[in-house]
C-alpha cells in the first residue's frame, strides 16, 4: 500500500526519508513543503519554542515508531479544550493562533502533528480527541475530498458519541491557487482563520 509522509519542522525529516528509502518495501510519497526549508528544526526537546511562547513537546509512537506524531501543548498537565490536528507547514500557523487564544481567553489547545498522513495514524489521534471532545483539522490541501475529510470520517466512526460538537475543517478553498501573495492568503489557511475556528468551536 502507498504511504504518504509529510514532515513538519517538529520532525526530523532526514530520519524519515532514510527510513522511507531503506526500510519500506511498498511505495512511499515523501512530501516536503518548500516554505519549511528556512525554518529551524524543533525536534526531541521537552520544551520546544514555538513562534510565540513555549510549547511542551511529546512524541507519540502508538501507530508506528518510524513515523511519529508530535504533540504540543502550552500547559501539558491540564486538560485541553480543543485538539487541532495538522501536518507539514500548518503547525507554524497553528502554534501562532493557539498561543494567541491562550493569552486572550485562556483557551488551551493541544496540537497533534503526524508525520504519516496515509494511512491515517488513527491511534495517535483518538485518545487526545476523546479527551478534548472538540477537534479541528487544518491542512493546506483543498477542502473537498481532502485529507481532513478522510481523517474526520475515520474519527467519526470511532469516537462520534464522545464529541461535544462537529469536527471543523480548515483547508484551502476549492479554487486554483493564485500567484499574488494577497490573493493566496485568501485561499490558504491563516493564523487568523484558525483563531476564528477555535472561538467558534468553543461557542458551539
Amino acid at each position: 500500500d502507498l504511504k504518504i509522509v509529510a514532515p513538519s519542522h517538529y520532525h526530523q525529516p532526514g530520519d524519515l526519508l532514510m527510513h522511507s528509502v531503506l526500510h519500506e518495501n511498498d511505495p512511499v510519497l515523501f512530501v516536503e513543503n518548500k516554505l519549511l526549508y528556512p525554518q529551524e528544526l524543533l525536534v526531541e526537546k521537552s520544551e520546544t519554542p514555538g513562534k510565540s511562547g513555549e510549547f511542551y513537546c511529546d512524541i507519540i509512537y502508538n501507530s508506528d515508531v518510524s513515523y511519529p506524531t508530535i504533540s504540543l501543548s502550552l500547559v501539558p498537565d491540564e486538560k485541553p479544550d480543543v485538539c487541532i490536528v495538522c501536518y507539514g507547514r500548518m503547525p507554524s500557523l497553528v502554534v501562532e493562533a493557539v498561543y494567541e487564544v491562550f493569552i486572550e481567553n485562556e483557551i488551551l489547545v493541544k496540537i497533534l502533528i503526524p508525520s504519516l498522513i496515509k494511512p491515517v495514524p488513527l491511534m495517535d489521534l483518538i485518545n487526545v480527541a476523546e479527551e478534548c471532545k472538540r477537534v479541528i483539522l487544518v491542512e493546506e490541501g483543498c477542502l473537498t475530498g481532502g485529507w481532513g475529510a478522510e481523517v474526520a470520517s475515520q474519527l467519526y466512526e470511532k469516537i462520534f458519541p464522545c464529541l461535544k460538537t462537529p469536527i471543523q475543517r480548515i483547508a484551502a478553498q476549492d479554487s486554483p491557487i493564485p500567484s499574488a501573495q494577497p490573493m493566496e492568503n485568501l485561499i490558504f489557511p491563516t493564523a487568523g482563520k484558525i483563531k476564528k475556528h477555535i472561538y467558534q468551536i468553543m461557542e458551539s
